[in-house]
Formats: structure tokens, C-alpha cells, sequence
């Protein structure tokens, strides 16, 4: 396990650099969804912080919307990572979980997901980064047969940049070869009672 761990250390600190080197602008075509929404009592652990499993299920709703909006199919995530939790959200937090399509290649769609999170009461284009991710969804049939993904094409500086921003992050995960978490034994294992 440490060996796995280990392997995976140079992997977060090569995409967490690309994700903060990043810009985002208005200066885009590309497909954008922004969800809305206060933070329940439900959403917090004892600490009073919301629980990551809960900010995950933010985030793949919101992803799970942009590309199903865009590509007029059923989609499934195939990836989420690069995540950054930078600080924590609170009940009654003012929750913005944008979402941006960015990239498609033949099957799949990728994007970037900001959260922000803070006092309502202050103004919300102020809202402090809680949460950065990076995704990739693929559409699928009935029967959950990937189906080729409808193409975005980039248009503005900012849509270029941003596509070869994806482009970047998934080379990256290609150059790694991280070790496996769970070792599978070469000679099976004899259960006996």
C-alpha cells in the first residue's frame, strides 16, 4: 500500500500545477452549467463541515448535466480527478458548482468543475474557491453502450486553451504508471473449511 500511495505523490503534484496554472474566462462558446444551492444541515458531518462524499455528488451532478445537455444523451463519468479542496463548506453556505465542457474526442467529453462556497449574504461573484476538478463523461445507449460523443468545436482563444489544458492533464495521466493498490497473487488462492 505505501509503494501505491508513493507512486501516486509525483502523479497529484505534475496535475495539481497544470490545474493552477489555468485560467478561466468569460471569453468561451463552450458549453457551461451552473448549479445553485444552500448547504442543508443534512450535507455536514459532526464537524459541521460538508462531507467530500457530498461535494463529489455535487460535482457529478453538475458534470453529469453539462454533458448530458450538451450531447442530448445519457452520460456516465468515466473519470473525475485532479481534485483540490481548498477550504471547507458550512451549512448555510451559498454553493456554485460551475461547470465547463472543454474537450471531446471521439467517444469521450472532458471539463473542469470550480465549486465555490461562502457567506450568502456577501456578493456571490466574491464566492472563494472551495473545491477545483477536472472530469471525463462518455454517453451510452439503453443498454449502456458507449455511443461516439457529439464533437464541440473550440472557438475562442480561451476554448483552445482550455481544450489543450485537458489534452495536457490526461498525457499526464498516461505517463504515469502508478502501482496497483491491491496486489493480485500469481497462484490462486485455496479457500478450505
Amino acid at each position: 500500500m505505501e509503494q501505491a500511495a508513493l507512486s501516486r505523490i509525483e502523479l497529484r503534484k505534475e496535475i495539481e500545477a497544470e490545474m493552477l496554472r489555468q485560467t478561466y474566462t468569460r471569453d468561451s462558446t463552450a458549453p457551461e452549467i451552473t448549479h445553485r444551492f444552500l448547504a442543508k444541515p443534512t450535507d455536514v458531518n459532526w464537524g459541521g463541515n460538508v462531507h467530500s462524499g457530498t461535494a463529489m455528488e455535487w460535482i457529478d451532478e453538475a458534470a453529469t448535466n453539462v454533458t448530458m445537455s450538451f450531447s442530448s444523451e445519457r452520460t456516465v463519468a468515466v473519470y473525475i480527478g485532479g481534485i483540490r479542496f481548498y477550504q471547507p463548506i458550512h451549512i448555510g453556505d451559498l454553493v456554485e458548482v460551475n461547470t465547463r465542457l472543454v474537450r471531446t474526442d471521439a467517444r469521450s467529453m472532458s471539463g473542469m468543475v470550480h465549486l465555490r462556497a461562502g457567506d450568502p449574504r456577501k456578493p456571490q461573484e466574491k464566492l472563494p474557491l472551495a473545491i477545483h476538478a477536472s472530469f471525463t463523461y462518455i454517453a451510452v445507449d439503453l443498454d449502456g453502450v458507449p455511443l461516439n460523443a457529439r464533437q464541440f468545436v473550440p472557438v475562442t482563444a480561451e476554448d483552445k486553451k482550455l481544450s489543450e489544458h485537458a489534452l495536457t492533464l490526461r498525457k499526464l495521466r498516461e505517463k504515469f504508471a502508478p502501482h496497483p493498490l491491491v496486489e493480485i497473487p500469481e497462484q490462486p488462492i485455496k479457500l478450505t473449511s
